[in-house]
């Protein structure tokens, strides 16, 4: 049986495979502004725009 035996100070740095945090940091701010202006542009929801797209198809449909 053969054994290799290599001893901690002789092994090479780990190599990291993940992703820097200011990655997730810009995806999530770039997610949420985008996020803000839809809504903004898309204007409040109200009952009466809620009612018309239900009745219009647009929510529901295919269920």
């Amino acid at each position: 049986m053969i054994v290799d035996y290599r001893p901690t100070a002789c092994a090479p740095a780990p190599v990291s495979r993940a992703l820097p945090r200011w990655l997730f940091l810009s995806i999530g701010g770039g997610g949420l502004a985008l996020m803000v202006a839809y809504l903004r542009r898309a204007g409040p929801i109200t009952w009466d725009r809620f009612v018309g797209a239900w009745a219009r198809g647009y929510i529901g449909r295919g269920a």
